[in-house]
């Protein structure tokens, strides 16, 4: 049997499991290339991709932690029992069972766990061990090419040993990086379930309303901890047996000396702490920012009619331009910081090399430097900072997983339960969730990890001329010192390296002592000198990158918020959540990402780059197989692109649905109205996202496996070349140093491909977007003359319009500073009056004028400043009451007060903490309807404008405020053109005429006394109202 999703796999093809397949297949990943070849022909499917086993379904791994605690607790029960205690099943209790040390989910997990643990431990040990198998073999080599000889081989023996060492490394640890994330996935996905049954367990109590239970979804990022607990603990032990091992090696080379080299790793962890407890601190400071800039982006999109309408969008432009300055300066400060990383691992192997190889030369005049100890205690060295780069953020990462431990044991145990006998639970109490606490303090933790994994991948290949478009906003120059700081970098390291390989031989032809010491002296302070450079380089790049990234950064999100702006309101009706992510997400990956892909894919090239001429300088004949070798390479690189993009989309797509599902897991019709049993759902998309995150496993599997196969052809082909040869000893360790760490340059070559083909997606993205349809100018050349309007006469002569419903040609005209009610039976009819008058939709035939001047010849802004308008449902943003009534700052405080008494809410504004300074949030949370939309009406009075469009309220205020809102109008909008527009004509009565629509033509336009006496359609509408009236 096999796990299959919901019926989504046809009965066509039979699904590949992976115990069905030879075990040199599973070895080296060949039956994943049924996969690789589909997906590189044609699109991927659900169909396509490899199955699991019934073992590893959603059902079964839930099934089996929730037999493991209930299995401790029987275990718990019993003990207490023999000692004598009284354990109640319904009694106050917060963990039935015995609970002594620690969470209870913590043993669960051990207990479920162990025999994954010890297995994943087990294998990260041995692959870290066997990591230092290619040095030695490296090491034999170079002895037999200095004529000292650690056994009897030959050259072909020795290249057969070197390439043997690095096979069995790179087998064991595929199989334990295989693991290790497969473990990972099993606990998110049982922990994930668990999550979701309890949430319904809590729905399902009597007197528990499901809406008041909180979202699952801030317990995601938890979850994603606790799961990468495991294989953290197996690293970090097996990392310090791996330096342990190191240590000795390097004592067996160096002596004491190795020590310096030690110490120097030692004192750069609390520095390295401290920079990264900087970093963590500004990344906090910068979401918060974010946040407040999406914040102030989402508010935009909720009110982006009431933007319009206003001509607030050069308001918001500033305001989200001041919150993405402050989130700039941030992101400069952390560029910074990126120079220290960019020498923590640039630099640090070169304190670490010379501090160890200067103290043994200096402490002694016998200790002459050969090439096999140089080169051994490089590569020695490179191992060994893998446990010190682990300690800095160890106590962070453990702290972290111990909160999320603590959060999701207190969700899952918190509750009053009881047992049945099938061992199943149910809650007898409800109390308040940690949810509710945890959700804000975990919303920023997720933000970064959300982005980062939601970041848009294109179909297709890397498009130049989308980075190409971002180079060219960056600036050409600071790209241009970008790459030749890192080429700098790269040649430096080269010149390091190679330094201590002439060092090395030129030792070996010295006769006397002071020989020995003045070659010692100088090449120690030309290494010196070296190193300085490096930093220097190392320290131009982190400049060039941070200032380049910025600028893209700044100029792309100007353009994108000022194209958002100028988008027509139809298209923010139809997909607004379109704008939010182009704004958020996609402008995450403009800030952090793309540089980092960029450089990477830079750095990695020319890594390459000099190890293929270090190879073609020594063995020229190398180069007649480089053009094969690269064509190999490209065709494994493009394969693992394509067929990855889909299949992380299809991860995206399956976390996006759980998110759905786990985000709904407390409403109610979830948890009473869903066809299907709502656990059943959760176990299906489980299962999908299960089967996703597996074959992104093997396909990442798979191209490790290749890589490593062509990295270890080429690591033969030269290790024969220059063991079988005349070849410098030093040379020779030179040149198979840089050709054993071009394996882990091409895994990361590959990814940053990977990374800058989904960055020229996202830039792609952003560029469409930019280009996208935009309403009309918003100022034109010839510009309406300043006075006008001045008589507010209104004319619709056959006007038509793009809205679907659409007045049909409407024609009537208005009077200088007329009362004109509006009536009709649609809401639609109505809001088109509005938006037409305010050009939201464009006319498709007719004319619309004001004062005798074409509105559609006026630019918007210069259109919709001179008109006024309160609007069906009052708007006010997250600012102070001041900058919502005058955003520009146009009027003095004492107009704002008089504007405000002549609505009535001087007093009430003066008994507010500030005044006018008063901090109002998006909506006017804290003030009542009627407030609102007389704030509103102040808002209009302060505008000053000749035209005046009055829509009903919704919902509907009392009558005094009614009543208050047309004396206001009546006597301080004298001077204006009023259209009041409304379906109920009951309102209409103060209106010197009433114009009637019906079908969206004009059916009757008159004064109401004379449209009652007519006893035409007004009237019908005026009776079916009151007949409404009496009957509510």
């Amino acid at each position: 049997m096999s796990l299959r999703l919901s019926g989504r796999w046809g009965g066509k093809q039979k699904p590949t499991l992976e115990r069905d397949v030879s075990f040199l297949s599973r070895l080296s990943y060949w039956w994943i290339n049924r996969v690789v070849s589909a997906g590189h022909r044609r699109g991927l499917q659900l169909s396509d991709l490899c199955c699991l086993g019934d073992e590893d379904s959603a059902q079964s791994l839930c099934s089996a932690l929730q037999q493991q605690q209930h299995h401790r607790r029987t275990e718990g029960r019993s003990h207490s029992q023999e000692s004598g205690e009284e354990e109640s099943l319904g009694g106050n209790t917060s963990h039935p069972g015995v609970h002594l040390s620690g969470p209870a989910l913590l043993c669960h997990l051990y207990g479920w766990l162990r025999p994954s643990l010890l297995q994943v431990t087990l294998l990260r040990m041995t692959s870290d061990l066997l990591a230092l198998l290619p040095p030695q073999a490296l090491r034999c080599g170079i002895l037999y090419c200095e004529n000292q000889p650690v056994f009897d081989w030959s050259g072909l023996t020795h290249a057969l040993a070197l390439l043997a060492a690095v096979v069995c490394h790179t087998l064991v640890q595929q199989v334990c990086e295989r693991h290790s994330r497969m473990t990972e996935v099993r606990v998110q996905t049982a922990l994930t379930g668990a999550l979701y049954k309890q949430a319904l367990s809590r729905c399902s109590i009597p007197g528990c309303l499901p809406s008041s239970a909180p979202s699952l979804t801030p317990l995601r990022t938890d979850v994603g901890r606790l799961a990468e607990l495991p294989v953290s603990l197996s690293a970090l032990w097996s990392s310090w047996v791996q330096g342990t091992v190191c240590v000795c090696l390097l004592w067996r080379e160096l002596g004491p000396s190795s020590l310096a080299g030690l110490a120097v790793l030692f004192l750069l962890v609390p520095l390295t702490s401290a920079v990264q407890r900087r970093a963590r601190l500004l990344q906090r400071s910068q979401e918060r920012v974010r946040g407040e800039r999406q914040q102030l982006v989402q508010e935009m999109l909720k009110g982006i009619k009431m933007v319009k309408l206003l001509v607030l969008e050069a308001w918001f432009q500033c305001r989200v331009g001041i919150a993405r300055e402050k989130e700039l300066e941030t992101l400069r400060i952390l560029g910074f910081l990126t120079a220290f990383s960019l020498l923590d691992r640039v630099c640090v192997p070169f304190l670490v090399c010379v501090s160890s190889l200067g103290v043994y030369v200096l402490v002694d005049d016998g200790n002459v430097l050969t090439a096999s100890q140089v080169f051994t205690c490089v590569c020695l060295f490179t191992l060994l900072r893998s446990p010190f780069n682990l300690l800095p953020s160890l106590a962070l990462h453990l702290t972290q997983t111990w909160h999320s431990l603590c959060h999701l044991d207190h969700f899952l145990f918190s509750q009053e339960v009881s047992h049945t006998e099938n061992g199943t639970l149910s809650e007898n109490g409800v109390k308040k969730s940690c949810l509710e606490e945890h959700s804000d303090r975990c919303s920023s933790d997720t933000l970064r990890e959300t982005e980062a994994n939601t970041v848009p991948l294109p179909k297709h290949g890397v498009n130049g001329v989308c980075i190409q478009l971002y180079l060219h906003v960056c600036g050409w120059g600071w790209v241009l010192l970008t790459v030749l700081s890192q080429v700098c970098v790269c040649v430096v390291g080269v010149c390091q390296t190679g330094l201590l390989a002439v060092w090395t031989r030129q030792a070996k032809e010295l006769q006397g002592l002071e020989e020995w010491r003045e070659l010692r002296d100088s090449r120690l302070s030309v290494y010196a000198v070296l190193g300085l450079l490096q930093a220097l380089s190392v320290c131009c790049v982190a400049l060039a990158v941070t200032g380049g990234s910025l600028k893209a950064s700044a100029s792309l999100h100007s353009e994108l918020l000022l194209a958002r702006l100028r988008l027509p309101l139809r298209f923010y009706q139809i997909t607004p959540s379109l704008v939010l992510r182009s704004l958020s997400q996609e402008m995450y990956v403009i800030d952090e990402l793309v540089p980092a892909h960029l450089l990477s894919w830079l750095s990695c090239w020319l890594q390459v780059f000099v190890t293929v001429l270090l190879i073609g300088y020594i063995s020229p004949l190398f180069i007649l197989i480089v053009p094969v070798l690269t064509y190999l390479f490209l065709t494994i690189q493009s394969y693992y692109r394509s067929v990855s993009g889909q299949v992380r989309r299809m991860v995206s797509n399956s976390a996006s649905s759980l998110s759905s599902l786990l985000s709904e897991s407390h409403r109610d019709e979830v948890t009473s109205g869903s066809h299907d049993d709502p656990l059943t759902r959760c176990y299906g998309a489980l299962n999908e996202h299960l089967v996703c995150r597996y074959n992104c496993i093997l396909l990442d599997r798979w191209v490790s496996v290749w890589l490593d196969a062509f990295a270890g052809l080429v690591l033969f082909l030269v290790s024969v070349t220059l063991l079988d040869s005349e070849v410098d000893p030093s040379t020779v360790g030179l040149v198979l140093t840089y050709t054993l760490s071009l394996r882990e340059v091409l895994h990361l070559l590959v990814q940053a491909s990977c990374g800058v083909e989904s960055s020229a997606g996202v830039i792609q993205k952003m560029d469409q977007h930019a280009h996208m349809e935009r309403e009309p100018p918003w100022s034109v050349p010839c510009r309406a003359p300043p006075s006008w309007p001045e008589e507010g006469v209104v004319e619709f002569r056959s006007y038509e319009t793009e809205l679907n419903p659409s007045p049909a040609e409407l024609s009537f005209c208005t009077r200088t500073r007329e009362k004109v009610g509006v009536v009709s039976r649609s809401g639609a009819e109505l809001d088109a009056i509005t938006s037409s008058l305010f050009r939201l939709v464009e006319g498709r035939r007719g004319v619309l004028m004001i004062d005798g001047v074409d509105i559609s010849s006026v630019g918007l802004h210069d259109l919709r400043s001179r008109l006024a308008v309160i609007t069906r449902v009052p708007t006010l943003f997250s600012c102070s009451l001041r900058s919502n009534l005058d955003p520009w700052g146009c009027h003095g405080d004492a107009q704002v007060w008089q504007a405000l008494e002549r609505c009535h809410l001087k007093e009430r504004v003066s008994l507010l903490p500030g005044q006018l300074l008063y901090p109002l949030h998006y909506g006017g949370a804290g003030l009542s309807s009627s407030e609102k939309r007389l704030l509103c009406v102040c808002r209009a009075l302060l505008k000053g404008c000749v035209v005046l469009v009055v829509e009903d309220p919704v919902p509907p205020v009392d009558v005094h405020t009614e009543r208050l809102l047309q004396s206001i109008i009546h006597t301080h909008f004298s001077h204006c053109t009023r259209l009041y527009l409304t379906q109920n004509p009951g309102n209409l009565t103060h209106a010197d005429r009433v114009l009637v629509l019906d079908g969206g033509r004009v059916a009757e336009f008159d004064c109401a006394s004379a449209l009652l006496q007519r006893g035409a359609l007004f009237s019908q509408l005026l009776s079916e109202t009151h007949r409404h009236t009496e009957e509510e």
